[in-house]
């Protein structure tokens, strides 16, 4: 639903949705106008929805405030709360590592303590919850009780967990899953175990050309050997947890093979179903809101917190807090779904994501590794394009460089294959550029 691409002009719902943020954040897509799209001065005004799941239906007869429409669970939430509840199931046990416990509580208060009580995401009915939670006796003994309060007022609330990579955070709750279903007796153990042994293979089969990779082959390799798996404890899986995590975003994607099709469409039985507008105010309008807000942000441009944030230098409290009043002051209906549709960032990650990069500094950051080395025409051509990237993005990670489809004449791993030295400085440019949306410590 994040991705913005005006050409599209059928809409395929091949299962249910039940979340109407999601639904209508789709249909949004195809409501981007397309200038000259069957030719000239044949402009896009239609689109058609293919709908296989009864959604549009579902969504007719839904009322906005019933229940049965929730909100979706971020990728973070999910690691706060999985990891409160690992900490709530080691409190059970008269045999759980001492260590292993008290950090996790240690990294949840610390997660909850940096969250202001002014935060304008914070309601009045969370501060109390908050501030019982940021005092470090709340985090002596976590019960299912305290969880369920974590989930309600605090779970949701940002935190900088949000600004790591998704490819950590997804591998951070796979191994929490099977450190719950260690404890738990859980029947998804087995093919969570799957799912990192498959990591690990695909790991191995990249460590050829990526030195930080091959740093961790016997570990890799441990993991694909049954023996290790017997006896295992929660303790060992956060070992892995710590060693791997930063390694996954370089799992390759599978190729695809690409099919070009000229066929006529050939529609079956149609059925009309009028969609209420007041249901799609919000997600039909995201980009409406996504353009408003940032024309009202380029306003600002000159302001000392976009410069900061536009050229990738660190970012102080008051630097995030003047970027929220920013997007607070725009006064636009709809701004939390647009966060949503673009990854659920943090307001400074999303903020970038609207604005782009500086030109001007991302040359400047690169002008040495152009100027300084003796690079091939494509490997200069590649560089550039992460430029273009980062300033019409607002960011760029190596996974995303590493995907076959970024640059046309090559992969990074095949380009590189004989200079390791600039995938590793690439890597370091790129990772300190996208951590300039945290608050610099």
């Amino acid at each position: 639903t994040g991705v913005d691409v005006p050409e599209v002009v059928n809409l395929v719902f091949f299962k249910p949705v039940y979340s109407a943020t999601k639904f209508w954040q789709m249909m949004g897509r195809g409501t981007r106008l397309r200038l000259n799209l069957f030719g000239d001065g044949i402009h896009k005004d239609k689109f058609r929805v293919f709908d296989f799941g009864g959604n549009a239906r579902f969504f007719m007869e839904q009322q906005p405030e019933d229940p049965g429409i929730g909100r979706q669970v971020s990728l973070s939430e999910k690691l706060f709360l999985s990891r409160a509840a690992l900490v709530s199931q080691l409190d059970q046990r008269d045999d759980a590592p001492v260590d292993l416990r008290n950090a996790l509580a240690a990294d949840l208060h610390a997660s909850v303590s940096q969250i202001s009580p002014k935060h304008i995401q914070v309601r009045p009915l969370d501060r109390p919850v908050l501030e019982h939670y940021q005092q470090v006796e709340a985090w002596k003994t976590v019960t299912e009780d305290d969880v369920e309060k974590l989930g309600g007022h605090i779970a949701s609330l940002p935190m900088k967990t949000m600004d790591e990579k998704e490819s950590a955070k997804r591998f951070d709750l796979l191994i929490l899953q099977l450190q719950l279903g260690l404890l738990n007796e859980d029947t998804s153990w087995a093919k969570n175990r799957q799912r990192v042994e498959k990591i690990a293979d695909e790991l191995l089969t990249v460590s050829e050309n990526l030195p930080f990779v091959a740093a961790a082959s016997a570990t890799l390799e441990a993991l694909l050997d049954s023996e290790w798996w017997e006896g295992v404890t929660v303790t060992e899986l956060e070992k892995i947890r710590r060693e791997i995590r930063d390694l996954v975003e370089y799992v390759p994607r599978h190729k695809r093979q690409v099919v070009v099709l000229d066929v006529e469409d050939e529609f079956g039985d149609i059925a009309e179903v009028d969609l209420p507008v007041e249901h799609a105010s919000v997600g039909v309008n995201v980009s409406r809101v996504e353009e408003e807000l940032r024309a009202s942000l380029d306003e600002h441009r000159d302001s000392l917190a976009m410069q900061k944030l536009r050229t990738a230098r660190p970012l102080t409290e008051t630097d995030v807090e003047n970027l929220e009043a920013l997007v607070a002051d725009a006064g636009l209906e709809g701004v939390d779904e647009v966060r949503e549709s673009l990854g659920g960032d943090t307001i400074p990650a999303f903020v970038r994501r609207l604005v782009g990069l500086d030109e001007e500094a991302m040359r400047a950051e690169f002008a040495d590794l152009l100027e300084g080395s003796t690079l091939t025409a494509n490997q200069i051509s590649f560089i550039r394009h992460v430029i273009k990237v980062l300033v019409n993005n607002g960011g760029l990670t190596l996974q995303e460089a590493f995907d076959e489809s970024f640059f046309p004449y090559g992969r990074v791993s095949d380009l590189f294959q004989d200079n390791q030295a600039v995938v590793l400085d690439l890597k370091s440019r790129l990772d300190r550029i996208n951590s300039m949306v945290e608050i610099s410590q």
